[in-house]
């Protein structure tokens, strides 16, 4: 800061005013108490204030037009921080106040100076005895006014020094901001394009995967209910057959009654060969009756277990019919999911509840296939066991010959027994493609849980990058601080320079002064 200006000389020296004074010096009369000395010192005091005062306005003068053009703009650019746009308009205008302030003060002592000028001028033109006071006080005008313009260039240099140095500041710190926000909006461009595109990615893939599953669901589904069908024709058949058989079984039991009404009706003598004949024939009757009862009963149980793995059949149809309704629901979800991501608009908030709701359903149809595979291998080993007995129950002679007259009237038990391979075919099939199933959800469970943890190491490298980023806007920031005082400190200790080398070239000529007109008075 400048130093205090000092009072007017009138207060010293009994200044007259500036219309009392003649305009022509030569006609003033010297004042008696009038002190040179004390003049000039004033007067050097007032010319380094000016100095001071015009070092300082032209620094605010920059300071201003700076801020005058961050605010233009800031204005001109829509500026999106308004903050720090009404911080530059409040700056702006305490530097206007500011630089009013110093030409107010400077002015005043232009004035003062002008008026001290004019007094020296008049008090060392006064009189013939102060011709050589005259000459000699043209000689400190002169040397006034070449340190004056010594001073004026001092200052332009230090002012342009300034200046460029500012320039070089702001600059630098412009480019070094603009990199910084290039670099940074780069890097978060193309990290998010990169994130958008995995996002499509895995959403792709957990769709087309979804539905491939589901297509096979359904294929699944579609050939289990065939074979449901093809059981319950089968079933219908050795009912039809059963019926059949017991016809044959009421034929049978009217034959034996009417052979036991002969058996208890005795008949006459001619005719006891023909009676022992039928005693055997009906003993013969009575076995196959008990083997024919041995059958019906083994067919009924049979009928019984298909009916009961029937209705199992119809229930878990029934519940794989659901767990492909929702499936069918969860993949419409998962389209309109993709298709909203394919328009620009990912959101990884709404896609993973749908991820899970189909894992979800996944996870039901695998175990109701289970279960049905493990129902299948229950009824292929009952159907194998049946098979077995009944192979043993037609080991006589006569009821294979029943069962091959019954064959040849009704061919759909053999039917059956040639499509059991067939049968066992499609339950290996099926447990190979619920196996790849199980194949197919590890591989798409790793695989997210490697994009998880590709993500979360991105999104840490994005932290890193940002943290440093601020630190070293926070180092540029501290040493630019730092600079900014530097050269504070140093415009100061020249201008301090620049005052004493003022004082010390003025105060020679004024003790020479003070000797001679101590000199001439003697």
């Amino acid at each position: 800061m400048p130093p205090p200006p000092l009072p007017p000389v009138k207060e010293a020296t009994g200044k007259p005013s500036q219309d009392a004074m003649p305009k022509d010096p030569r006609k003033f009369k010297s004042d008696p108490q009038f002190d040179p000395a004390r003049a000039l010192q004033e007067f050097a005091s007032h010319v380094a204030s000016t100095v001071n005062l015009t070092g300082e306005r032209s620094r605010l003068a920059k300071r201003a037009q700076s801020e005058s053009i961050a605010l233009q703009k800031a204005s001109i650019r829509g500026f999106q921080y308004p903050s720090i746009a009404k911080r530059l308009k409040t700056g702006k205008e305490q530097l206007d106040n500011e630089l009013a302030r110093v030409d107010e003060k400077l002015q005043t002592h232009e004035k003062i100076r002008d008026d001290m000028i004019k007094q020296l001028a008049a008090h060392f033109n006064s009189g013939q005895k102060q011709a050589q006071s005259h000459s000699e006080l043209e000689e400190v005008r002169g040397d006034a006014r070449q340190t004056k313009a010594d001073i004026r260039d001092l200052r332009k240099e230090l002012a342009k020094a300034l200046g460029d140095i500012m320039n070089t500041l702001e600059n630098r710190i412009a480019d070094q901001l603009k990199s910084a926000a290039l670099s940074a909006k780069a890097r978060e461009d193309s990290s998010r394009e990169q994130l958008q595109e995995t996002c499509k990615k895995l959403v792709n893939e957990r769709a087309d995967l979804s539905l491939q599953r589901l297509e096979d669901v359904e294929r699944t589904f579609h050939r289990l209910q065939g074979t449901c069908d093809m059981l319950k024709d089968r079933m219908n058949s050795w009912h039809q057959e059963l019926e059949k058989m017991q016809h044959s079984i009421v034929q049978l039991q009217t034959t034996f009654n009417t052979f036991k009404d002969e058996k208890t009706n005795p008949t006459p003598e001619p005719h006891q060969p023909t009676l022992n004949g039928s005693s055997a024939s009906a003993d013969s009757l009575a076995d196959i009756m008990r083997q024919l009862e041995n059958i019906r009963q083994l067919q009924e149980s049979k009928d019984e277990a298909l009916a009961d793995d029937l209705e199992k059949y119809e229930a878990k149809l029934a519940t794989l019919e659901q767990g492909i309704s929702k499936l069918q629901q969860v993949a419409e979800k998962k389209e309109m999911s993709v298709q909203a991501i394919g328009n620009g608009k990912p959101s990884t908030l709404q896609v993973s509840p749908e991820l899970l709701e189909l894992r979800q359903g996944l996870f039901v149809a695998d175990k109701n296939i289970k279960n049905q595979f493990q129902m299948i291998h229950a009824h292929q080993t009952a159907l194998q066991s049946l098979e077995t007995r009944y192979n043993h129950l037609t080991t006589e002679q006569l009821v294979q010959r029943m069962v091959v007259a019954m064959q040849e009237m009704y061919p759909h038990a053999s039917t059956v027994q040639h499509e059991l391979p067939g049968i066992k075919e499609s339950i290996k099939s099926l447990s190979t493609s619920v196996n790849a199933l199980h194949a197919q959800l590890r591989t798409s469970d790793e695989a997210r849980t490697a994009m998880v943890s590709d993500l979360s190491a991105e999104k840490a490298r994005m932290d890193d990058a940002i943290n440093s980023l601020g630190l070293r806007m926070n180092e540029n920031e501290k040493d630019l601080k730092t600079k900014m005082d530097h050269l504070k400190e140093k415009l100061k200790q020249d201008m301090e320079d620049v005052q004493n080398e003022v004082v010390q070239r003025v105060a020679p000529l004024l003790l020479d002064y003070q000797e001679r007109t101590k000199s001439e008075e003697s």
